[in-house]
């Protein structure tokens, strides 16, 4: 968990920050979807050929996948298609949220930007976690 405290001077200046954010995780959601969608083609060609594989020697492949943890670090070698699926899957479900969670954040504070002129304000000490604001304290002059 990332936790860190950012100030602005405006509102707009949160909100355009939040619209970078909402636009840098889209364009990073289209990657990793791109790739979910070619590593999909991949297991369905690994299936069809296994399946065939299968039929020509009545065996199931079993290309072994070693785990094991290194300092709290887990390492996969020789990771399979499905797998790298699965993974990528975890990513893009991470992403979805996050995405739903600034474009949450943004709605919520529409209504502050609207109020016009900041009477008073001096500036917004936000705190953020994970890259998503959950708390903006307000200084007055």
């Amino acid at each position: 968990m990332a936790l860190e405290v950012k100030t602005y001077s405006s509102i707009s200046d949160l909100v355009k920050d939040i619209d970078n954010q909402v636009n840098a995780v889209r364009e990073l959601l289209g990657k990793y979807l791109k790739m979910m969608e070619d590593l999909r083609e991949k297991v369905e060609k690994m299936k069809k050929f296994e399946e065939t594989i299968f039929k020509l020697t009545g065996k199931r492949s079993t290309v072994p996948t070693a785990e094991f943890e290194l300092a709290g670090l887990k390492i996969v070698v020789g990771v399979k298609p499905n797998e790298e699926l699965s993974t990528i899957e975890d990513v893009v479900r991470a992403l979805q949220d996050k995405l739903t969670a600034l474009q949450k954040v943004r709605k919520a504070v529409e209504p502050l930007l609207a109020s016009g002129e900041e009477v008073g304000v001096a500036s917004y000490l936000v705190q953020i976690i994970d890259g998503i604001p959950v708390k903006i304290l307000i200084k007055m002059v």
